[in-house]
């Protein structure tokens, strides 16, 4: 079970552009294949760096990298 403040610390995922279906990766794992004008959520594990990864339906990516940090 989820904890309570869970969708608290979710981070939403969204791209402008490409073809879906787009495929949304953290550190190498998949977090899940959406449509084009669909959010992604993402529950970060805890504090450092991650690399976000988007693919669509012909390949083309782009990637980023995100610093989470606890709030205070």
């Amino acid at each position: 079970m989820p904890e309570a403040r869970a969708k608290d610390r979710s981070i939403t995922l969204k791209a402008d552009g490409g073809r879906s279906p787009l495929t949304w990766l953290v550190n190498g794992d998949i977090v899940g294949s959406y449509e084009r004008f669909d959010a992604a959520t993402y529950l970060p594990m805890g504090e450092g760096l991650a690399r976000v990864t988007v693919v669509d339906a012909d390949g083309r990516s782009d990637t980023s990298e995100i610093r989470f940090k606890k709030r205070r």
